[in-house]
């Protein structure tokens, strides 16, 4: 049976000496890494979402720039997202020091804000496609609201 875990925000840091900055992340006690990726997309502002999946829990974390990322419960049939509901919005930088760990059970997706941002997404699971849940994002049937990957004027 899965769980129903929580999204947590999971602080890095990093020290600094005369041979150059050593970045770290410790806050992951109970995450078995079976395997890792990064993203690095050619374009400002590419959308990347919605993934999901029942099984697999995910930590991201921004190595360069800044992404937005949105997470949330979904709902499935087949090897399709039907719904997205209970979306959250985040923003993460290789700046403020955040990543953030996305338990199983959840769809999420991202956004980078600049040009060379990196993002490395650890997963606690192989590869496996009958765990791969996909809904393309500003479709109707997403869930999301209209202008959630715009960047507002302030």
């Amino acid at each position: 049976m899965v769980t129903k875990a929580k999204i947590k925000i999971l602080s890095t840091g990093s020290f600094v000496d005369d041979r150059g900055v050593l970045s770290y992340l410790n806050d992951f006690e109970d995450f078995d890494v079976k395997r890792m990726y990064i993203v690095e997309n050619f374009f400002i502002q590419q959308v990347r979402a919605w993934h999901g999946h029942i099984l697999e829990s995910k930590i991201i974390i921004p190595i360069c720039g800044t992404f937005v990322v949105g997470i949330a419960n979904f709902e499935t049939t087949e090897s399709r997202i039907d719904r997205l509901y209970d979306i959250e919005k985040f923003i993460i930088s290789d700046k403020n020091k955040t990543a953030i760990f996305i338990p199983a059970m959840k769809a999420n997706g991202f956004m980078n804000l600049n040009l060379n941002a990196k993002l490395l997404i650890l997963s606690n699971r192989s590869l496996d496609k009958t765990d791969d849940f996909r809904c393309v994002p500003h479709s109707k049937n997403s869930g999301e609201p209209e202008f959630f990957w715009h960047v507002l004027e302030r």
